[in-house]
């Protein structure tokens, strides 16, 4: 799947709930579903682990094909992508959906 875009740039001081839908026919095969319990991880653009930079904040919840999470913390002018990651009820693994975030201090 493509990768999305936040919808607008992440202040470092704040905490912001995100979610992904996975769409099936799109993200996931037409009649599937995500089933389980979903995983989110944070990198920088070259890849780099920043979950302690910008951490998840609270548990990761999945509600049907969409996963919430909230992200707080990062870097000032820094670019992160969220991995949002789930299995699936007709058995396949770890599929995932990617966000970009910018944090920007206003």
């Amino acid at each position: 799947m493509p990768v999305q875009n936040a919808d607008k740039a992440k202040q470092p001081g704040e905490t912001l709930r995100y979610s992904m839908t996975f769409t099936p026919g799109k993200a996931l095969a037409v009649g599937d579903s995500l089933t389980g319990a979903p995983s989110v991880t944070i990198k920088d653009s070259a890849g780099v682990d920043k979950s302690t930079d910008m951490i998840v904040a609270g548990s990761v919840q999945r509600v049907g094909n969409v996963i919430y999470v909230g992200i707080e913390g990062g870097t000032d002018g820094q670019i992160y992508k969220i991995t949002f990651k789930c299995d699936t009820a007709n058995g396949e693994k770890a599929v995932e959906e990617d966000l970009i975030i910018k944090v920007a201090d206003f």
